[in-house]
């Protein structure tokens, strides 16, 4: 699973709350994930490196990769944004 870089995050005018290590750590343990690695430059990179059966995109991202061969899954639902919204988690921790 690719992990966004801290300097993507910031382009998007936003300040990552923890670092990309961290994150991809996190993000590492998690039980379905096999790999966790941080964002490349060049996606296609990242493609033929892991060589993936399938690619996730969240409900607000565009599908900028279709590669021949490679599932396509694209997350229909959007989360509760009153209680898993940045903004809210920074709130409820009082940062």
């Amino acid at each position: 699973m690719a992990v966004a870089k801290d300097e993507m995050i910031r382009k998007k005018n936003r300040e990552p709350i923890h670092g990309q290590e961290y994150r991809k750590i996190m993000v590492g343990s998690l039980k379905m994930v096999d790999l966790a690695l941080s964002g490349y430059e060049n996606p296609n990179e990242m493609i033929e490196f892991i060589g993936p059966d399938a690619i996730a995109y969240g409900y607000d991202q565009k599908e900028f990769l279709k590669p021949d061969g490679i599932e396509i899954i694209k997350v229909s639902k959007k989360i509760d944004d009153s209680k898993f919204k940045t903004k809210k988690i920074l709130e409820d921790l009082g940062l």
